[in-house]
């Protein structure tokens, strides 16, 4: 089992890559247009 603290930086990592994500995609669609 996974700790709380363990499960809540797991959870901040993958809001951080998805917000890198969703960054980089509007980059190369702001390119786009």
């Amino acid at each position: 089992m996974l700790s709380i603290v363990e499960k809540m930086n797991i959870v901040k990592v993958a809001l951080y890559m998805r917000l890198l994500f969703l960054s980089d995609n509007a980059e190369i669609f702001g390119k786009g247009y």
